[in-house]
């Protein structure tokens, strides 16, 4: 018994409740994207809002479910832990019906409808693999105070393996909510 209490004791926690971007983070061609991360009992919930730079206008919305494991403390990032993101539901909502913007972000492709949401899960989406592809992201998460940052994402975004993990943090969310 004590065995397993040490085992538990040595896994981190993750922090819960709702973090968002507290400014839009600019993205490839110019693009805004604020992100809204809901940490809660192992599970989470990503989700992108796409638009504008200044996002007054909002192109495509994406959401990312799954579950979140904390593996260990990070030895490149003090302070951070190492998690596993793996993704159970992936969903899509184009906003825009401008072709242009349709083009740019490849979303004419997916069928998608203005307002509607789309299970993209195994089908994948414009930036989005389906998870047959991407199952999961190696990723970094330190909570500092009511700010989460999870780890700093490659050109190409992918942290499909463990040696893509991030070595630095990036952009703040800021908790929005706690949850009990």
């Amino acid at each position: 018994m004590l065995s397993w209490c040490l085992l538990l004791a040595a896994v981190p926690s993750l922090p819960t409740g709702v973090f968002s971007s507290r400014d839009p983070e600019l993205v490839a061609n110019g693009a805004g994207v604020r992100r809204t991360l809901t940490l809660e009992q192992g599970r989470f919930v990503l989700e992108s809002a796409v638009g504008t730079a200044d996002l007054s206008t909002i192109w495509v919305e994406a959401r990312l479910e799954g579950t979140i494991t904390a593996t260990s403390d990070s030895r490149a990032v003090p302070g951070a832990k190492e998690v596993t993101l793996r993704f159970n539901k992936k969903t899509i909502r184009r906003r825009t019906a401008d072709f242009g913007v349709i083009q740019r972000l490849d979303l004419s492709r997916c069928g998608l409808e203005v307002d509607r949401w789309v299970d993209i899960t195994h089908l994948g989406c414009s930036w989005i693999f389906p998870v047959e592809a991407h199952a999961q992201d190696y990723d970094l998460l330190a909570l500092e105070g009511e700010l989460l940052r999870l780890g700093a994402r490659p050109p190409d975004g992918m942290l499909e393996t463990p040696a893509r993990r991030p070595k630095v943090l990036g952009p703040p969310l800021v908790r929005v909510k706690k949850k009990p």
